[in-house]
């Protein structure tokens, strides 16, 4: 009687593990339309650059009410994969970024959030952002948009300012032109 009643319990936790597993997935980068731009303002004028090459993933676990549970989403990129239309400034951004010496670009979400079923919603993620090797715990604003086809349309803007860092602003033209401290990270990514 016992040894039914353990097979019984047994067979119930699998079933359960397996209804799960199958409501959980990893989603990773997809498409061509995926853009982070880098602007910022100097003494001169307003400056923009493009990060090229850049991952980005999740996981994602969809609950029984239709809400998901979003964890673990990961962004890395290179900051050597910075650039613009001039080669004097993505030289004087990489130097600011320490991209020699630490190029790693990283965000690392730390606690998980709960997307609410339904269309677009405006979410908070926390995690490490990691740049120019220095390390700070962040907030970042993003709009969610669950697609039918099964991709999460994710857009944000995050607000840094470089000497948190500990990067100083980019200087030209020997110091006569000077960037502000503060940039804005504008991203739209899809993940499949």
């Amino acid at each position: 009687m016992v040894k039914y009643a353990l097979q019984t319990v047994l067979l119930i936790a699998l079933t359960i593990a397996s209804t799960t597993a199958i409501k959980a997935q990893s989603l990773s980068l997809t498409g061509t339309n995926n853009s982070v731009v880098v602007s910022g303002t100097s003494s001169l004028h307003d400056w923009e650059m493009i990060l090229s090459g850049f991952n980005a993933s999740t996981k994602l676990n969809q609950q029984d009410d239709g809400s998901m549970v979003l964890e673990s989403a990961v962004f890395t990129a290179n900051a050597n994969n910075l650039s613009s239309d001039n080669s004097l400034m993505d030289k004087k951004a990489h130097e600011a970024l320490n991209a020699k010496k630490a190029p790693e670009i990283s965000f690392r979400q730390s606690e998980t959030v709960t997307i609410p079923a339904g269309g677009e919603k405006s979410l908070r993620i926390k995690g490490n952002l990691k740049i120019a090797g220095q390390s700070k715990l962040v907030t970042i604003p993003v709009n969610v948009t669950p697609q039918s086809n099964g991709t999460l349309l994710v857009k944000g803007i995050l607000p840094i300012t470089m000497s948190d860092y500990k990067m100083d602003p980019p200087t030209a033209m020997f110091g006569t032109v000077k960037a502000g401290d503060e940039v804005k990270v504008n991203f739209n990514i899809s993940l499949k």
